[in-house]
């Protein structure tokens, strides 16, 4: 009797104990993308994308960066958000740090608000520093129009809840402890996920595979290959490898941090809806920008361009085996849950009403 009134006063308290916001929950992982957010906008403000001078002609000295002299109004976009990002993300180190699992006021929406201009700084410095055509310009832009689309209504639709749960006196109710644990699973491991791939995807994007060039030079019949100073070497020897690798990296990297904005959603949910479905396919569109960008950019041979394909397809296979996989298991689920409704109705009109069992069997 005594552990029995002890496991009812545990689960009582329990019950009674505050939920955590999502912000604490992925108290650990925010830390994690913010020091690694600080880390490569550090190492990409003193290494800025480019290059730098190689001799001292024309005005400029040996060691200087190479992109403020060639496209100064890039250099300028490029060094403000890098450095808003960088100070950001220290601001939101020490945030995660003063958070608690009752914090659901100024500290919450603060943090909120800081990690957003972290991201968004960090997506103008990425498109600044590695923009180097039109083409390159003009992608970027349609990729990150995208996600000032989904950041504007997911704004004021946390300003609108915000402004109900103050009205309502913050008494919602919670789900169950069960589907909270495998709800901040998840987010967990995607964030993790994430976190990672925006770092990678950002030092790739500013610092291209091959290098850039330490000069111009425009050409002629007895002349190399003409090119132009600080682009990258990549783009005049394998074009198409070039396009291919911007536009996966790019993809990848944009697409983590609409990951990231929506796991720090409360509205997404384990349960099957648009926003679940939209996190799993993101998810999938981020891996297979990852493997593209990888292909495209560590290849130069046909041979191995051939050997990296194949892993990209065995990764793909796994990918869809995976998705097939958790259909069919909620197709069970959805059939076992039929059966047992119909068993259920069967008993109840053969097994628990008696009366009815013993005239059916007289008749």
């Amino acid at each position: 009797m005594a552990r029995e009134d002890q496991a009812a006063s545990q689960s009582e308290g329990q019950k009674n104990e505050p939920q955590s916001t999502t912000e604490y929950q992925l108290k650990k992982y925010l830390l994690l993308l913010a020091t690694l957010v600080a880390t490569v906008t550090y190492a990409a403000g003193l290494n800025l994308p480019g290059g730098v001078w190689q001799d001292t002609l024309q005005g400029h000295t040996v060691g200087d960066p190479i992109l403020p002299d060639t496209q100064h109004r890039r250099y300028l976009v490029f060094y403000y958000c890098n450095a808003t990002a960088f100070t950001a993300s220290l601001v939101v180190c020490l945030l995660v740090l003063a958070l608690d699992k009752k914090s659901k006021g100024p500290v919450a929406v603060l943090l909120r608000l800081v990690m957003l201009l972290d991201l968004l700084a960090l997506m103008g410095a990425y498109a600044a520093g590695s923009c180097r055509d039109r083409f390159t310009t003009i992608y970027s832009l349609l990729l990150m129009s995208s996600v000032f689309a989904y950041i504007m209504p997911a704004l004021v639709a946390f300003a609108i809840s915000k402004l109900a749960a103050n009205s309502n006196g913050n008494n919602n109710t919670s789900s169950s402890s069960s589907a909270d644990s495998r709800r901040e699973e998840m987010h967990e491991t995607l964030m993790l996920l994430t976190t990672f791939a925006v770092a990678v995807t950002y030092v790739a994007g500013l610092n291209p595979p091959g290098g850039f060039w330490g000069n111009t030079v425009h050409g002629g019949v007895a002349l190399p290959q003409p090119h132009r100073v600080s682009h990258p070497v990549l783009k005049d020897h394998h074009p198409r490898r070039y396009q291919a690798f911007f536009v996966c990296n790019t993809t990848a990297f944009v697409v983590s941090l609409i990951i990231i904005m929506l796991l720090m959603d409360k509205k997404l949910t384990k349960e099957v809806s648009t926003r679940f479905v939209t996190l799993y396919v993101l998810v999938v569109v981020a891996l297979l920008g990852l493997v593209g960008a990888y292909v495209a950019g560590s290849s130069r041979e046909r041979d191995n361009t051939a050997y990296v394909i194949g892993l990209g397809i065995a990764v793909l296979a796994c990918i869809l085996l995976q998705l097939s996989l958790k259909i069919e298991m909620r197709q069970a689920k959805a059939i076992r849950a039929l059966f047992d409704a119909a068993k259920e109705r069967i008993q109840r009109l053969f097994v628990d009403d008696h009366s009815r069992y013993i005239y059916l069997y007289i008749c």
